[in-house]
């Protein structure tokens, strides 16, 4: 989302980049979120927060075998 074009402009009209998050994933956890707060900053901050492992690590690399 920092790359390209259309990422940076996605995230100047207001998309929050989730990383890895399953798009049905993002849905369920905003409707959470806004179930917890009302205001929109502190549901930002609740849906960018890994809260149940709905987002990977980018840090950890899975079968790797080579140290």
């Amino acid at each position: 989302m920092n790359v390209y074009d259309t990422g940076m402009y996605l995230q100047k009209v207001g998309v929050i980049p989730l990383g890895d998050m399953l798009p049905e994933t993002a849905l369920v956890k905003m409707m959470w979120c806004f179930g917890q707060t009302k205001t929109k900053e502190e549901a930002r901050k609740l849906l960018i927060t890994n809260v149940a492992y709905e987002t990977s690590d980018r840090g950890f690399c899975r079968g790797n075998t080579h140290d």
